[in-house]
């Protein structure tokens, strides 16, 4: 899996126009978009997820409040807005750390949006920091909501010559295979009552509310957030 720091740029936006054409099209109400100049077939999806792949030459356009900005990974972002996709928050009041466990007071904020293929070949992620100071670590564990548990998925640790990275926006993004997830972190591979092995288990276990997102910095190293990742059915 590549591990790389993605710092959020830029995006220059481009204004939309009123003329839609609805579409039924199951779970995803699709909609075609006339800004003038191209024509785009619009995604919202369960949680209000929104995106739209452009008619002309395939690209993948993400939605925002102030227009649209063009995607940085067509793939990646088609995989954000899938049928097996979703996002989660991640704070300190969810933490579960020290003796006694508590959560932990913090301004920092965390967000994992998430997709797999139709196969579960692989699974697309992007994570976002909001007023991180020394981040060293970002894991996938296993536990049920108040609960700690052993490291499943582990996405990033902070370059050897650091103390930790300040990051303020998108903290990374890429894609994960059946080769990422840490089996043998677990007694007996189980995670709850899955055999967690492979991406199609991890989906699974996440339907069963037994993974977490946990953001370690040098302040916390337990963790300073942590959010537990909720399926939509």
């Amino acid at each position: 899996m590549n591990k790389y720091i993605l710092f959020l740029s830029t995006l220059l936006a481009t204004s939309v126009s009123c003329a839609e054409i609805s579409i039924d099209s199951g779970k995803l109400s699709n909609k075609i978009i006339y800004d003038g100049t191209r024509r785009r077939l619009t995604k919202t999806g369960k949680g209000g997820k929104s995106g739209g792949e452009d008619i002309e030459d395939g690209s993948w356009w993400s939605g925002s409040d102030d227009g649209w900005h063009p995607s940085g990974d067509s793939e990646l972002e088609k995989l954000l807005h899938g049928r097996f996709s979703g996002k989660d928050d991640a704070s300190g009041a969810q933490e579960r750390v020290g003796d006694p466990e508590s959560p932990v007071m913090t301004d920092m904020k965390s967000q994992v949006r998430y997709g797999f293929d139709e196969g579960f070949t692989k699974m697309g992620f992007e994570i976002s920091i909001l007023n991180g100071v020394k981040v060293t670590l970002i894991h996938f564990h296993c536990a049920q909501a108040g609960s700690n548990g052993p490291v499943v998925v582990d996405f990033w640790e902070t370059p050897p010559d650091t103390d930790g990275t300040d990051i303020n926006g998108v903290a990374l993004d890429g894609y994960l295979s059946n080769d990422d997830i840490l089996s043998d972190n677990l007694d007996d591979g189980m995670c709850g009552n899955i055999k967690l092995n492979n991406l199609a288990s991890l989906y699974q276990a996440m339907l069963n509310g037994d993974i977490y997102l946990n953001i370690h910095t040098q302040a916390n190293p337990a963790g300073e957030n942590r959010g537990q990742i909720f399926v939509m059915h």
